[in-house]
Order: structure tokens, then C-alpha cells, then sequence
């Protein structure tokens, strides 16, 4: 079964290459990779075509963000099936392969898989992210995003010509958008081997929290109906972190506080509208114990 793996990459030449690199060392080799530059003004075409590899294909495009290039990517595609994998990220060896036989044999209402995932800033591992072992449905994307995000799916080609492209009008949340969409008739099978590594330094669109904003409330406005008590609740939280990081407590007090209302009986909203109320110091503060908590579970569960 022939894998599309699409690359969106905008002027990261410098890691780059780690991504194609875990791509072409794949130990299922039935595979394209469209590296699908969206404008870079760095080395980015010089570093693709220093790669002698007929798997390899570069798709130049103007800077019209992440889901225009995955768009064009999914258009080249000559695959069954289409992974992605974001230029700073990279597969474990035996990635398409466990993909392949997961979807070996799903019926024709099987969009596609996803798998666990290791999250890693400056080197170190900090968070692991475990993919549910099995089907997940739309109930199941109504109460959260038990996906992840595009680096650990992969999706039958047959799906976008059923629900559509990826929407390339949203600042952010494009994943989750689409995952809900793509399960309304359709369920995704989870992978729960650690089978994709996430970089999370320089992620820019962390960084741009007025996108963010727009996306979280994007998501609420248009899914409203459809999404859950407790997914809304995470909205609300998402809106708080985002406020709180650039000391604009009040509106973090307020969204952490809508996200308690919102749902009740999940203690971490009580924990940062607590911190937040206390200041940006007292917030930050918060964060960083519970970062410590995590970086600790983390080494006991890896």
C-alpha cells in the first residue's frame, strides 16, 4: 500500500532535514514524500534538492499558511493513504508500517489512524501523548481532541474527496476542525505505540496568541452544537492559558473561571484560576510546578 507523506514547511531548512531523514529510513519504503514549501525565504528548495531520492518531490507555493500547503500536498498525493508530518518532527523507523497494517483490512468507514506520540523541547522528552488502543468516533471528539495533532495521522486518500479539504481559513485548531468533521462519518482507529517525536521548540503559532484566540473561538462558534460540556470547558482553559502568558490576568481570570462554570468536577481550572488570580508571578509559578509534575510522570511512564 503506496503512503503520501506530506511535509508543510515554511524556512525551518535548519531541521529539515531530521524530517525527510526519518521519512525516507522507513522501513515500509512504499512511499512519496511532498515536501510542500508554503514561500520559505531560507535554504528550504536547496536542502530538499540535495536529497538524490526519486521519493522525494518538492511543491513550491506562496506563504498562504500550513493547510494551503497540506491542501496541495493532498492534490499530488498518488498514495492510498496520506500522512503528515510537520518539518520539525520526525517517524520512528517502523511508523507507516505499523500505520499500514493497523488500516490493513478496516472497512471503508475507517478514515484513517493516528498514533502515540513523544513530545520533546531543547532535546529532552517532557510529555507523552498515548494514543487510545481502538476505535475512536465523533462521541468521542465531541468531549476532546483524543487525536493529537496532523503529525501522528494518517488518513485514506478516498476521505477528502468524501468530507473536503483541510479549511484554510483558520489560524489554528485546523486539526481538531477537522478530525470532528472527517468522524461524522467516519471513525479513526488508535495506535498506541510512541511512533512519532514532536519538537515543540520555536512552535510559532504558540507564540501568535491572537491566532490562537481566533481559532479557539472559531471552533466554539461553528461546533458549538456539537461539541460537549467538557470540550467547551477546554476551550475556555486554552483562552486562559493564552491570556495569562501575556499577563492580561484578567481576561485569563475570567476565561478559567467560564471553564469552571462550564464543568465543575475538573480540578486543574480551579488550580490555574487560582494562580491567576494571584498574579502573574504566582501564575507562572503555577505552571511551573505543575511542568515539574509532569516532566516527572513522564519518566515514570516512558
Amino acid at each position: 500500500m503506496r503512503v503520501s507523506v506530506v511535509v508543510p514547511t515554511y524556512d525551518r531548512a535548519d531541521v529539515l532535514p531530521r524530517t525527510i531523514e526519518s521519512v525516507l529510513a522507513q522501513s515500509h519504503d512504499d512511499l512519496e514524500l511532498l515536501v510542500c514549501d508554503d514561500g520559505s525565504t531560507d535554504e528550504t528548495e536547496r536542502i530538499v534538492a540535495g536529497y538524490d531520492d526519486g521519493r522525494v518531490r518538492y511543491l513550491p507555493g506562496e506563504n498562504r499558511g500550513a493547510n494551503a500547503a497540506r491542501n496541495r500536498g493532498i492534490e499530488a498525493a498518488s498514495g492510498e493513504l496520506v500522512s503528515f508530518l510537520d518539518s520539525d518532527d520526525e517517524y520512528h523507523q517502523s511508523h507507516l508500517e505499523r500505520v499500514v497494517g493497523a488500516l490493513h483490512g478496516e472497512p471503508s468507514d475507517c478514515a484513517g489512524a493516528f498514533t502515540s506520540y513523544r513530545k520533546v523541547r531543547d532535546g529532552k522528552p517532557y510529555d507523552l501523548i498515548r494514543a487510545r488502543d481502538g476505535r475512536v468516533a465523533h462521541g468521542d471528539l465531541r468531549r476532546a481532541n483524543v487525536v493529537g495533532g496532523f503529525s501522528c495521522t494518517t488518513f485514506r486518500a478516498t476521505v477528502f474527496d468524501r468530507v473536503g479539504p483541510l479549511r484554510e481559513d483558520l489560524a489554528s485548531s485546523q486539526d481538531y476542525e477537522f478530525f470532528l468533521r472527517v468522524s461524522r462519518e467516519h471513525y479513526l482507529v488508535g495506535i498506541p505505540e510512541v511512533l512519532v517525536t514532536v519538537h515543540t521548540d520555536g512552535d510559532r503559532i504558540s507564540t501568535d496568541i491572537e491566532r490562537k484566540l481566533a481559532g479557539q473561538r472559531v471552533i466554539v462558534e461553528e461546533y458549538g452544537d456539537e461539541i460537549t460540556d467538557a470540550r467547551r470547558a477546554q476551550h475556555h482553559y486554552l483562552r486562559g492559558q493564552l491570556h495569562a502568558e501575556r499577563e492580561a490576568m484578567e481576561e485569563a481570570v475570567r476565561e478559567f473561571a467560564d471553564a469552571v462554570r462550564t464543568d465543575p468536577w475538573a480540578w486543574r481550572y480551579y488550580y490555574y484560576l487560582l494562580g491567576a488570580r494571584l498574579g502573574p508571578g504566582a501564575y507562572r509559578r503555577a505552571v511551573g510546578l505543575k511542568n515539574r509534575v509532569k516532566a516527572a510522570l513522564y519518566r515514570v511512564r516512558a
